[in-house]
């Protein structure tokens, strides 16, 4: 039977970022492209003498962000288990019903209906199992959902 995992978000449990084998690899390949990028040197300065930075130290805060990623990394084969990179169908409060797909932090896009793993909905559906009753706290006040399928 499926059991729900036990994140952070839960006081004295390990922290964890439960994530397909298909996801974790994505995460890799990312940090390594990050990586390669935070090492290459500086491009010398443009003709009116200034260097631009910004994209790179998105780069190197980007890597950093992912590699805390990488070390709580939990690899989930349990179907039933929301992780990033599955698909999660949800009922909220009022029984409406909506879908949304986990991303790792950083790649949520709510308009396309992907969300962070480390935004209010995302953290609060993480490691949930199909028929389980999450509370999301949002800026705006908590309101629960339940787990309606995994895909």
């Amino acid at each position: 039977m499926s059991q729900p995992l036990r994140l952070a978000a839960e006081p004295g449990h390990t922290p964890g970022w439960p994530m397909t084998a298909e996801a974790l690899g994505a995460l890799e390949r990312e940090l390594d492209l990050l990586h390669a990028e935070a090492l290459r040197p500086l491009e010398p300065a443009d003709p009116d003498g200034v260097v631009v930075v910004l994209p790179l130290r998105h780069s190197r805060e980007r890597y950093e962000q992912l590699r805390r990623v990488r070390a709580g990394a939990i690899v989930v084969e349990d179907p039933l288990v929301a992780a990033i990179g599955r698909r999660v169908e949800l009922a909220d409060d009022a029984g409406d019903r909506f879908e949304i797909t986990l991303v790792l932090p950083g790649d949520g896009e709510p308009a396309n209906g992907w969300v962070s793993g480390d935004a209010p909905l995302g953290a609060a559906v993480l490691g949930a199992i199909v028929g389980q009753t999450v509370v999301v706290r949002a800026p705006s006040g908590p309101w629960t959902a339940r787990v309606l399928a995994v895909r």
